[in-house]
């Protein structure tokens, strides 16, 4: 007991040393400047973190989104689906996990989807990786930048279709999805990957 008292006392005079000399240290003109900028900066970062969550639930609310079917499980009498905006890239799969557990922009599309019903928005047929359909709508986009839903619809159909009747092998799949920008292990082009949802 009394060689734990003497370290604790130890432990408790050296505090009290730094301590003195952090105070002296405050009193020093460039210290003192130190501090303040640090503590602006704080203000400023905070600040910035609110806006930028602003803006990005701006951007969910402006956009036109544009959904396809990325999960579909179930049965007959109860089926259960995810989907995602191809656009701005809204996820419904975050409805399924508890809000701690999202980061902070997940966080931001589930409130955004709890105050806002899929109802009022454009579905496609399509149920496919969300990945891939991402990286077709992009370059669709690039060919065709004032492109309608409708018409982006038409084309995600027909790559999707071409892409689930055409066998290629591995190292066409890799170059394919070089090409789409996905990652270069990326392996969903099969017919359970790429379907006509209803």
């Amino acid at each position: 007991m009394e060689n734990i008292k003497k370290k604790y006392e130890d432990a408790l005079n050296e505090r009290e040393k730094i301590i003195k000399k952090i105070k002296a240290l405050k009193k020093d003109p460039n210290v003192k400047k130190y501090i303040e900028l640090i503590q602006q900066s704080d203000l400023l970062f905070s600040k910035q973190y609110y806006l930028c969550q602003r803006m990005q639930m701006e951007q969910l609310k402006k956009c036109n989104h544009l959904f396809v079917y990325t999960e579909a499980y179930g049965n007959e009498t109860h089926l259960s689906r995810n989907c995602g905006c191809v656009k701005c890239g809204l996820n419904t799969n975050v409805l399924n996990h508890n809000k701690q557990d999202l980061t902070v922009n997940e966080q931001l599309m589930r409130e955004y989807l709890i105050n806002n019903p899929l109802e009022n928005y454009n579905m496609t047929d399509i149920l496919c990786d969300f990945d891939l359909a991402k990286s077709i709508y992009f370059k669709i986009l690039k060919v065709y930048p004032n492109i309608t839903n409708e018409e982006a619809t038409r084309y995600l159909e027909m790559a999707l279709y071409n892409i689930r009747n055409t066998e290629v092998n591995k190292k066409r799949e890799k170059s394919r999805a070089k090409r789409l920008g996905l990652h270069k292990d990326f392996n969903k082009w099969n017919e359970q990957d790429v379907v006509k949802y209803r």
